[in-house]
Parts: structure tokens; C-alpha cells; sequence
């Protein structure tokens, strides 16, 4: 896991961070580029509450069948991508803010299944 996760930031120079998280915020994997000004775990951990909430309307009142497949978090400087995998764990993206958020969004998603597999 720690070198596909080390792949996808080295491929994406405006990613800056890659956790997979459970639901209860525990970081089970996590690749990192030097010098945030915050802490990417701390991050992770405070948007899986959020993101578990999510999937919990989506099943209960709304009856979906997949629930959350992707929340997107954007700040003035960060984007935070927030990719729900399985058995209650979530691939947690911390990027750069860019414009091209799309290809990055396409970039991951095409990766997702590689991830689950190494879980």
C-alpha cells in the first residue's frame, strides 16, 4: 500500500498528502510530502466524521445503495478529497488547490480499485 500510495504522489505534484483512514479516524496508511502547515492526519481524522455522517443520510433517508463515493472539501488553499473504499475506510486526498481538480479527481478515482485491493 505505502508504495501505491507513494506512486500517486509522485504522479500528482499538486497532491500533497495520501491517508487511508477508518471510520473511527485511525490512520491506517499515510504518505506525505515536507512542509504543510498543518498536520495531514489531524485533517484526515477531522473530515471522516463529517464524511461517515454523509454516508449514514445517504443509506438511511435517502436509500441509497452505495452511500458516499466522494466528498470534496475546498479552502482557500487546499482541496480535500474524501474517497470512501470498504469495510468502513476511506482514502483521505490533501492537495493544492488547482484549477485542474478534475484531472486530479480522474486520477484517483482510477486508482481506487487498486487501493481496495491492497486493503
Amino acid at each position: 500500500m505505502e508504495e501505491l500510495l507513494k506512486q500517486l504522489l509522485s504522479e500528482n505534484t499538486e497532491l500533497q498528502a495520501l491517508l487511508v483512514v477508518d471510520e473511527e479516524g485511525i490512520v491506517v496508511y499515510k504518505e506525505s510530502r515536507e512542509g504543510l502547515p498543518f498536520d495531514p492526519e489531524e485533517a484526515a481524522v477531522e473530515l471522516i466524521t463529517p464524511s461517515t455522517r454523509i454516508d449514514e443520510f445517504l443509506h438511511d433517508s435517502l436509500e441509497e445503495e452505495k452511500g458516499l463515493e466522494e466528498f470534496i472539501v475546498f479552502s482557500r488553499r487546499y482541496l480535500f478529497l474524501v474517497y470512501k473504499l470498504v469495510n468502513e475506510t476511506f482514502l483521505v486526498a490533501v492537495s493544492s488547490r488547482t484549477p485542474l481538480y478534475g484531472r486530479l479527481r480522474f486520477r484517483l478515482r482510477s486508482k481506487l480499485k487498486e487501493v481496495i485491493k491492497q486493503l
